[in-house]
């Protein structure tokens, strides 16, 4: 059997299921008939389908012979080549009027047992999380059009069948649906190539304004309109299909009508997005857990858990809910740190998105006592931040679990023998194999830096995440994470820098992995007030731009300046406690060191303000822009 005379089997077989079931049990493309046993576990197409009163359930390998082409393109793992998919689809949806995010991994499921992926779980700029692949419009991230998705572009003048069901419950149709009269006509997406000013793409489609670190790239022949998810805006009435890509409908298998959703085209009946589901579901969803009580509100992060008395091996439910998406730093849109109150133990997590505003962990303490959650995470349009959170962990003394073995040791010299408040002080962590005595030279890049290193203050009210000086790359690959990428030799030698605002006792962790393992090796620095010393005040000019630095970043990080003007700029560098020691303007070989509490005045000549300028730190953490108009 060819694969179009498959495809066109596939189509008609969710036409042909017994009248006494619904469709939701019935539609589905099975596993053929007699594949080997030991070949079971990686067979195409649907293995099972179960029902009880409320669900349907299928399980798949996420295989099939009969391809949707780009319209199932999703993350690939090569860590785990055989996989398994249980889909839960309701038996009897519920509609939500206000709509519910939609999951960000896999929102549906194909006929054939693909995962029908959120657009949002593929590839994005620089791999931030922030501008994302459309892998159907994207040159050289699509599969082109496959016989299946050929077949049901060409049936135009019948309803289309079901290819898949959304988790919600509804059904999700081809590209065809009934008219008032019962004619087939093309539905067409209500979600249109939104304008970028100046062709610069400096906002989200809900208008949130981004630093400019979160910036895609400029629209251009390499990066038109339209390769990116957040290049789309919903118009309302634009076309057939609602916000979520769908709508009421009376179809073949639903004569009493249901809500659909739809293969979205437009005028030509080409797909175009947001394609099968869209960035919200129009049912009910039970896949974020329910009946968790809040711990805590910091920092614009809401932390809910599945109880607020912890106790030892319990495995505990952890959400955090945003409010907006995040940018992925270091791989990863929230780090998590759980630090014992005593500082004797670091525990560095990932809790791993739900939606596009909520994170979900599976967390299990092995020790009791109290401990501080650290949330460090970068909101769209917005600095990094830090939210804290404490708990009282219960249960029984453990035995102690025997340590682990470290397969390297670190030394750890710091730029000046005596540490102090307000300085910026140099931590270099030499590295040599525990047997051998000899450099490490085979580390491996860990969450996309050579080392992470972590600072507490004994109190735990000053914490730190910081990163070793790695500049980030000329030509670097735009679909690899940015700010630090690991290129070229594992190195012996983990350097940063540091600076401390109040004096006291600091516990330091060193974070890196070698052969698969992450190692990590603990510190403590003990750090003196600086004396005072009278600094000398530099005269500003009226004119100049203001900007602070702090462990935020650049405020403003944005500015504007005529062109064909001179400037200057007045940086006033908050205090040590962050990595802002030098500015950078990289198109113009201008450098400058920033000293903590003083203010360094950088002249900008005239020919300078004819294009858009970024400036950032000495390690590339930090980015500002200045954007040059028309006086």
């Amino acid at each position: 059997m060819t694969q179009r005379t498959a495809a066109a089997c596939a189509i008609a077989i969710t036409a042909a299921f017994a009248q006494t079931l619904p469709p939701v049990e019935q539609v589905w493309v099975k596993t053929p008939a007699g594949i080997a046993k030991a070949a079971q576990s990686v067979a195409p197409e649907v293995h099972s389908v179960r029902t009880d009163s409320d669900f349907v359930y299928i399980t798949s390998a996420g295989l099939s012979l009969l391809s949707f082409g780009a319209l199932q393109t999703g993350p690939t793992d090569e860590s785990k080549p055989i996989r398994r998919f249980d889909f839960r689809i309701p038996r009897k949806p519920v509609p939500n009027p206000s709509g519910s995010p939609a999951p960000s991994t896999i929102t549906g499921v194909f006929i054939t047992g693909m995962p029908i992926w959120n657009p949002t779980s593929g590839p994005s700029y620089h791999d931030g999380g922030i501008w994302h692949v459309d892998p159907v419009a994207m040159p050289g991230h699509t599969s082109g059009t496959s016989p299946l998705l050929a077949t049901l572009l060409a049936r135009n003048t019948e309803h289309s069948p079901i290819i898949g069901y959304a988790l919600d419950g509804f059904p999700v149709y081809g590209p065809y649906g009934w008219n008032a009269t019962r004619q087939a006509i093309p539905l067409r997406s209500s979600y249109q190539v939104r304008r970028h000013p100046g062709n610069a793409r400096r906002t989200l489609p809900d208008s949130t304004a981004l630093t400019p670190a979160q910036d895609g790239p400029a629209v251009s022949s390499d990066f038109p309109g339209g390769i990116f998810v957040e290049d789309y805006e919903y118009v309302p009435h634009s076309g057939d299909l609602d916000r979520h890509n769908g709508r009421f409908a009376i179809t073949p298998e639903y004569p009493d009508g249901t809500y659909a959703y739809f293969l979205a085209t437009n005028s030509t009946a080409t797909p175009t997005y947001p394609y099968l589901v869209g960035p919200t579901l129009a049912g009910q969803l039970n896949t974020v857990p329910r009946n968790l009580t809040e711990i805590g509100r910091d920092a614009g992060l809401t932390f809910n858990a599945s109880t607020t008395t912890p106790k030892v091996n319990d495995e505990l439910t952890w959400l955090f809910n945003t409010g907006t998406s995040l940018e992925k730093v270091h791989e990863k849109p929230l780090h998590l740190l759980v630090i014992s109150a005593d500082l004797a133990r670091l525990d560095h997590v990932h809790p791993e998105p739900q939606t596009a505003t909520s994170l979900l962990l599976k967390y299990r303490f092995t020790k009791p006592g109290k401990y501080w959650i650290y949330a460090d995470f970068t909101p769209a349009g917005a600095p990094q931040t830090i939210a804290r959170f404490q708990l009282d962990v219960a249960g029984d003394p453990v035995e102690p679990a025997a340590p682990e073995t470290s397969t390297v040791r670190a030394t750890l010299v710091t730029s000046e023998p005596t540490l102090r408040t307000s300085r910026d002080i140099t931590l270099k962590f030499n590295l040599t194999d525990e047997k051998t005595g000899t450099p490490v030279e085979d580390l491996q890049p860990y969450l996309g830096a050579w080392g992470h290193i972590l600072l507490i203050s004994q109190d735990a009210n000053h914490f730190l995440h910081a990163h070793p000086k790695e500049d980030q790359q000329p030509g670097a690959d735009p679909w690899k994470h940015s700010h630090a990428a690991a290129i070229g030799p594992s190195p012996s030698t983990i350097e940063t820098t540091a600076g401390f605002r109040r004096p006291g006792m600091y516990r330091v962790w060193l974070q890196i992995q070698r052969a698969g393992k992450v190692e990590t090796l603990p510190f403590v620095l003990n750090v003196e007030e600086a004396p005072a010393s009278p600094t000398s005040a530099q005269p500003i000019p009226p004119d100049a731009i203001r900007v602070e630095v702090s462990k935020t970043g650049y405020t403003p990080a944005r500015l504007t300046i005529g062109k064909g003007k001179a400037a200057t700029l007045a940086f006033t560098r908050k205090d040590a406690e962050n990595c802002g020691g030098k500015v950078v303007f990289p198109t113009l070989n201008i450098q400058r060191d920033l000293p903590p509490g003083q203010t360094t005045l950088v002249h900008l000549p005239a020919t300078a303000t004819t294009q858009d300028l970024t400036f950032t730190c000495g390690m590339g953490m930090y980015k500002g822009a200045i954007l040059a108009t028309q006086p």
